[in-house]
């Protein structure tokens, strides 16, 4: 009984321990960042108005911005509203509790994937700490919320497809279906798990009695049940539908040079920690590696070369992955003058071929891994590379397809992607390389995490300068209405001013977008991209990031902030507009 209770204690400790860790590393990376700022960050002051709303009507209200349902994530919030007031930082903590929730179930399900329980803790670190999942994790945005379905979907799936009993494999589609039809009312694109997931892991359980039929029957009812969840809300006033595919003039060109060529050096970006572990390990002494490496060097230098020839620089280069001013979260624009660069071009420059490199690196790899020694697998046998490819190939097909015909497409659209692609990463690392990742994974992934921290900081620390000039120039009697303080900013005082958006997407109610005239007195090079859609303003005052051309200087005193990254001491001005 002593050995028995021994090895149930160690069982306990090898499941607890690693997601506490992972979610330890969350908090930690969280508090050192201190992103306290009472404003919107990026889109979510729509959806925090829509909770507040919530709160104060008793029913779900849009405000002409949001093109997500955003379903029970403002019940999510509205109840912690309830419980502790309204403030833009409870708001943002309860989407953290559900950022810690999805970091233990990802965990879990590398387990399930059958990686070692060191080696999925680190692949989950590398998630959590990540420069796009840190931030999103400590905003009211839906990328995090949407993220834990279709996780609890691949989760349910991998369970059914795990268990010997017919019974038990309905019930756990049963369960994905359902709950991912429900979930995916945060977020419509989190609903692949219902429409594409979830049959084919019954495609792939086919032989097991009545898993056919009722996977058909769950089919049929969750296009039901999201056909009606699309209906209601293109009924909703001040909702905005968007196109399911995007194809602007010279698209082509766009798909091939701006997503899939910077997504894929983004997504290596994240996944690096990883992808250095299998660098690590190629067979550099062989003559034939040297063959492979000379064509493979001779390919990507003609598509840099091409690159540069269609581009006057490297895409990642100019805009960097990662970063919650450029890539991960969009904020402060509006405000006038150059925003300081983050990190310098040169860097850049230097990390996108570091990038380039590790593809390299890891191509080569693969060339050359049937010459590694056959390590003896000890993760599970009972969840093989067809059944992860049935799961995750056909969503990650509809997924990519889905992002390459989007208008912009943010490095938060590509966690889930991020996602699978480590799933391979690790389950190959260990079938082809065996034991643990190396110390190296571990330096990469708390660089990564400490970049990310230094982002959210500066990002958070700008905005606490924002509302302490903006206070400075209210206090002396001008109206909020008064000031342009960059869209975040703007867009709350918009929706205080008459609830909601001007945005031109707007059918419901009929006649509700008015086209307005360009601002009195401000040339179109000094205007901002939202001007129609914020017509309430009338503005006396702008902030600017240098002294601004556009305008000029005012008796107020400029405010200044220390970021962490590059070009540590930054200034606020306020300048008068003619």
């Amino acid at each position: 009984m002593g050995e028995w209770n021994n090895l149930s204690f160690i069982r306990i400790r090898q499941i607890v321990l690693g997601p506490i860790l992972c979610c330890l590393f969350l908090v930690l990376a969280i508090l050192a960042a201190h992103p306290v700022a009472e404003m919107g960050v990026d889109d979510d002051w729509s959806y925090i108005w829509s909770a507040r709303a919530l709160v104060t009507t008793g029913h779900i209200v849009y405000n002409g911005w949001a093109t997500a349902i955003l379903g029970w994530q403002l019940y999510w919030g509205s109840f912690f509203i309830r419980q502790f007031g309204f403030s833009f930082l409870i708001a943002r903590l309860s989407v953290l509790i559900i950022g810690l929730a999805t970091i233990v179930l990802i965990q879990r399900l590398f387990c399930r994937l059958g990686i070692s329980a060191w080696n999925a803790t680190i692949g989950t670190l590398a998630i959590a700490l990540s420069p796009v999942f840190l931030p999103a994790s400590f905003t009211f945005m839906s990328d995090v919320p949407a993220l834990l379905c279709i996780v609890l979907c691949f989760y349910s799936c991998t369970r059914a497809i795990q268990t010997n009993s017919a019974g038990k494999t309905i019930g756990w589609l049963v369960f994905a279906t359902l709950t991912n039809v429900a979930g995916g009312t945060v977020r419509q694109v989190a609903w692949l798990g219902a429409l594409v997931v979830v049959p084919c892991t019954a495609w792939h359980l086919r032989r097991r009695n009545g898993v056919t039929v009722v996977a058909f029957g769950l089919w049929v009812l969750s296009i039901g049940a999201i056909a009606w969840a699309m209906h209601w809300f293109s009924q909703q006033p001040y909702s905005l539908t968007d196109a399911l595919i995007h194809l602007p003039h010279g698209r082509i060109k766009g798909i091939l040079q701006n997503i899939i060529f910077r997504n894929i050096l983004a997504i290596s970006f994240y996944l690096l920690p990883i992808i250095a572990a299998f660098i690590a390990k190629l067979p550099l002494h062989d003559r034939q590696t040297h063959r492979q490496a000379t064509i493979l060097a001779s390919v990507f230098v003609l598509i840099g070369v091409l690159g540069l020839i269609s581009n006057d620089q490297f895409t990642l280069a100019g805009e960097f992955p990662g970063g919650t001013v450029n890539r991960g979260l969009l904020s402060g624009s509006g405000i006038l003058g150059r925003q300081p660069d983050i990190v310098p071009y040169e860097f850049r420059l230097v990390v996108t071929l570091l990038l380039i490199f590790s593809i390299f690196g890891f191509v080569l790899f693969l060339l050359n891994v049937s010459k590694l020694q056959r390590r003896d697998w000890k993760g599970r046998t009972d969840f093989t590379w067809n059944s992860i490819g049935v799961m995750f190939v056909p969503y990650s097909v509809a997924y990519i397809f889905l992002i390459v015909t989007r208008t912009s497409v943010f490095d938060r659209y590509l966690i889930p992607l991020i996602l699978l692609a480590m799933v391979g990463l690790l389950r190959l690392y260990e079938q082809k390389v065996g034991g643990r990742l190396p110390a190296l994974t571990v330096v990469l992934i708390l660089v990564l995490g400490a970049y990310g921290v230094g982002q959210l900081h500066d990002l958070y620390a700008r905005d606490r300068a924002i509302l302490a000039i903006t206070n400075e120039v209210l206090s002396t009697g001008v109206t909020r209405s008064e000031i342009r303080a960059g869209f975040e900013y703007d867009a709350w005082t918009q929706l205080q001013n008459s609830g909601y958006i001007n945005e031109p997407r707007l059918v419901v109610p009929k006649g509700t977008y008015k086209v307005y005239p360009m601002q009195r007195g401000l040339s179109i090079a000094c205007q901002s991209w939202f001007s129609d859609q914020m017509p309430s303003l009338s503005l006396r005052y702008a902030l600017s990031y240098d002294e601004s051309t556009c305008y000029t200087p005012s008796s107020f005193t400029p405010v200044s902030f220390n970021a962490w990254l590059f070009q540590h001491h930054r200034t606020l001005y306020v300048q008068k507009i003619p």
